[in-house]
């Protein structure tokens, strides 16, 4: 693989990508004696066709022989290394996934239709009650919950709300 100017490689991929416009150099190859931008269909393939093409034949973790160089570039980023190969196009890929954002935050939380969640109604709110029964839900006197299935109050903003989170 070599690099050359944007312009001996075509310019098709001058357009392609912040790096592509700002650095000026590309890394090419020639396959079949055609010089081509690793940007042309390889990394900006649509469809998924890139990774349904590639074979990966090595997974290795940070600190495993072959992942030096990018454990000193992304340090602790750094979660996997994979090796892949393109059988059509005739190359070999290092690909890095690394940790680009990290924040703090609750999970949100998803019910299927069938799961049964708990809902807490006051005594007071009795059109809330007459919904929860409409739905099948059957109150449980030990803990003073309605017990209902999710996708039977899926639709009602004041019940989904009162969901209590076990």
């Amino acid at each position: 693989m070599e690099n050359f100017r944007g312009a001996e490689c075509g310019n098709r991929i001058a357009n392609k990508g912040n790096m592509a416009r700002n650095s000026g150099w590309f890394p090419c190859f020639v396959l079949r004696g055609k010089r081509q931008s690793l940007y042309d269909g390889v990394f900006m393939s649509v469809g998924g066709i890139m990774l349904k093409d590639m074979k990966s034949y090595a997974h290795l973790k940070p600190g495993q022989k072959g992942t030096r160089r990018l454990m000193e570039k992304y340090g602790d980023s750094l979660l996997c290394v994979r090796y892949r190969y393109d059988e059509k196009r005739g190359l070999r890929l290092k690909t890095a996934e690394i940790i680009v954002e990290a924040k703090l935050g609750t999970p949100s939380f998803r019910y299927r239709d069938t799961d049964i969640v708990a809902v807490m109604i006051p005594y007071t709110a009795k059109a809330l009650r007459e919904k929860l029964k409409a739905a099948g839900g059957r109150w449980n006197p030990e803990e003073k919950l309605w017990r209902v299935a999710y996708g039977a109050i899926r639709g009602y903003a004041g019940l989904v709300e009162r969901i209590v989170r076990e």
